[in-house]
């Protein structure tokens, strides 16, 4: 998946750390426990990981109500350019 053409803000851990107020160790958990790869998390190298803000934080928000936290995932998926139909995505390169 193409990082650039992600419908949303890619930060580092300290931004994930800071927006959610957790620990780094805190965080690996959750990556490993909570988190889905190529949605809440990107690896962009090897050890390159990007989270996904928006998601991220309506995950924290939505801990007690899994249904809202994956109507956030479904509208995030959405909008992937990869998801979208030939002919939408010929008009809007045009």
């Amino acid at each position: 998946m193409d990082a650039a053409n992600l419908p949303a803000t890619l930060v580092a851990k300290q931004g994930i750390i800071a927006a959610i107020s957790v620990s780094n160790s805190t965080l690996k958990n959750y990556r490993k426990q909570f988190w889905i790869e190529g949605i809440h998390y990107f690896y962009l190298g090897p050890k390159l990981v990007r989270y996904n803000l928006e998601l991220i934080v309506d995950w924290a928000i939505h801990r007690g109500d899994p249904q809202a936290h994956q109507r956030a995932i479904e509208a995030f998926l959405f909008k992937l350019e990869s998801n979208q139909s030939t002919k939408k995505r010929q008009r809007q390169s045009k």
